[in-house]
């Protein structure tokens, strides 16, 4: 529970900050940890702004999304292990509350073996995956963090099964 505080705690001093650094006007805006940048359209017009942090290694670890009015709509998080590899990702709204969240499971040989998708209020999704980086298999968790539903590739064709190995039609 303590650990869960620390880390609220950490999020809103994090979404203050992003929400005080916020500029105005200008194409591209430098700022002491990222470049505000605008997003456009097909036909050009301006449809909002992010803004990217990255660590010492190159990688985004931080992505600020504003609308066209340069309010601050969301920013997402990027963990990443001593491999360099991404273990996490969090998006979280403006006001701090985390929306969903992906956790990525590599083998000895780093290639990634499992997406896990955690939503906030307990389900939650599992993605597995062969050597060769294909899905093979979905698993459904409700919010009683119990198995709903499987789903396995079989012969080419994906077969639903539901919590007790009974095939779904």
């Amino acid at each position: 529970m303590r650990k869960i505080l620390i880390c609220l705690c950490c999020i809103v001093v994090l979404a203050c900050a992003a929400l005080c650094s916020c500029g105005q006007g200008g194409d591209t805006k430098s700022t002491e940890s990222g470049v505000m940048t605008e997003i456009k359209d097909d036909d050009g017009n301006v449809t909002g702004y992010e803004r990217r942090y990255q660590n010492a290694h190159g990688d985004i670890s931080r992505w600020d999304v504003y609308d066209a009015d340069q309010n601050y709509l969301y920013y997402v998080l990027y963990d990443y292990d001593d491999h360099y590899r991404l273990i996490s990702e969090t998006k979280y709204q403006a006001n701090g509350f985390a929306e969903n969240r992906y956790v990525y499971s590599y083998d000895d040989n780093g290639n990634l073996i499992e997406k896990a998708y955690e939503l906030p209020h307990g389900e939650a999704e599992v993605h597995r995956y062969n050597a060769d980086g294909e899905e093979i298999e979905r698993l459904y968790y409700g919010t009683d963090e119990k198995l709903s539903k499987r789903e396995k590739l079989e012969n080419g064709k994906w077969i639903a099964y539901d919590a007790d190995g009974k095939i779904i039609k």
